[in-house]
């Protein structure tokens, strides 16, 4: 599986490291998180940009990585745990 990193436009929120089959499933993996963590309406827009949301577009893809499931792992929260 690929793995891409997504980061989210605003003050404090994640950092997203996803591994997914294709773009798409590692998108909705994203959508998924981002209800759970309680970010909705207005996720990925910030002060500044306030009129520009993520898209899937968004989502970059980490050359040279690889997984063997389907994950997602915020790597502030990640940070923190250690």
């Amino acid at each position: 599986m690929k793995v891409w990193k997504i980061w989210t436009r605003g003050g404090g929120t994640p950092l997203y490291l996803v591994a997914a089959l294709t773009k798409e499933r590692a998108w909705e993996l994203v959508q998924e998180a981002w209800k759970k963590s309680g970010l909705r309406g207005q996720v990925g827009s910030d002060y500044y940009h306030w009129r520009k949301h993520n898209s899937i577009s968004d989502l970059e893809e980490v050359e040279g990585f690889y997984a063997n499931e389907e994950r997602i792992v915020d790597m502030f929260e990640s940070a923190i745990s250690e």
